[in-house]
């Protein structure tokens, strides 16, 4: 959990270092934390010596208290290993760390046994991790721009994939160029100022009655490293904003392919598409919705005035006791 907070609050990724037995499984649920918000981090953990990892495989429990935590965590972590010779060690660690922040973030876990955390080391016996080559899938931003330049309900809803792919700046001037209201994810709320302009608040179940009645009476939604998560859609994603096209820009495949409720879908990092999109010739700026999303803000406020008038009433109780 504490290498989960450094990076949101230096976007820098860091190490956990934790014993084996209790000490790796007391790390699972920031792990699994980490791991449904895309937060990347290296989780190293001791274990049993490495000739019961090699010769004892079949065994429920490992020496003392060993056990395979890397076979336990495989489906909440990236990337998971024992190191089973020490020449694994330095390329598993490179891989880890190229591989928590490679497309959508996330944590990695290495499992080192006590003897190989002992072990005297040559560097030429040393292996080094291989950088894969990466092919970027190219897309066509036309049925996008289009989609937007016949639009009369816009919306933007800017999710955790935003402040991941480090690009709030160029989210900004996509909202200068286009002008269209935007809406933010929960884990996205510091995306843009409270006090923008084209700033309607976070929908949903944890949200505010405005920014429910601005994406409900959308027809383009462009969601942006956003999954669209039960407490946003509801369970009935048909009763979600049910006359919006939804354009859904997401570096994971397997989002992409969630809802069959998704127009066009784009396997990307958000400031990539932000980029692309900003080059193009294209403008919304409809001003008859934009004031409509100010007239919703001003009938559903995030504090109402009667509440306000109570603690008004009250402090000043208060002031004369």
């Amino acid at each position: 959990m504490a290498a989960g907070s450094y990076y949101r609050t230096t976007g820098k990724v860091t190490a956990a270092i934790v014993t084996a037995g209790a000490g790796a499984s007391n790390a699972i649920t920031g792990v699994l934390c980490n791991w449904a918000d895309s937060i990347p981090c290296i989780v190293i953990s001791g274990q049993e010596s490495a000739k019961y990892v090699n010769e004892h495989p079949h065994l429920r429990m490992l020496g003392t208290q060993g056990f395979n935590v890397s076979k336990m965590v495989k489906d909440t972590v990236k990337f998971s290993t024992i190191i089973k010779s020490k020449s694994q060690l330095l390329s598993s660690l490179e891989e880890s760390y190229y591989i928590t922040t490679e497309g959508r973030p996330g944590p990695v876990w290495v499992d080192i046994p006590m003897d190989m955390q002992s072990a005297i080391l040559n560097k030429e016996d040393l292996i080094r991790y291989e950088l894969p080559v990466n092919y970027k899938e190219e897309y066509n931003l036309s049925n996008v721009v289009d989609l937007v330049k016949n639009s009369v309900r816009p919306v933007i809803l800017a999710g955790h994939g935003v402040r991941l792919s480090k690009s709030q700046t160029e989210l900004k001037q996509l909202i200068e160029k286009l002008k269209i209201p935007v809406v933010l994810s929960w884990s996205g709320i510091d995306n843009l100022p409270f006090d923008h302009d084209y700033n309607f608040g976070c929908p949903g179940l944890y949200g505010q009655r405005c920014a429910n009645f601005v994406i409900q009476n959308s027809d383009l939604l462009i969601v942006l490293g956003s999954r669209l998560s039960l407490p946003q859609t509801g369970y009935n994603i048909n009763n979600f904003a049910p006359e919006v096209k939804i354009v859904m820009v997401n570096n994971d495949e397997g989002e992409l392919k969630k809802h069959s409720r998704y127009d066009i879908t784009i396997n990307s990092d958000c400031k990539e598409f932000i980029n692309k999109l900003l080059l193009e010739d294209v403008t919304s700026c409809k001003n008859e919705w934009h004031q409509r999303c100010l007239k919703y803000k001003n009938d559903f406020p995030l504090v109402e005035k009667w509440f306000l008038d109570v603690f008004s009433g009250l402090t000043s109780m208060i002031g004369c006791l």
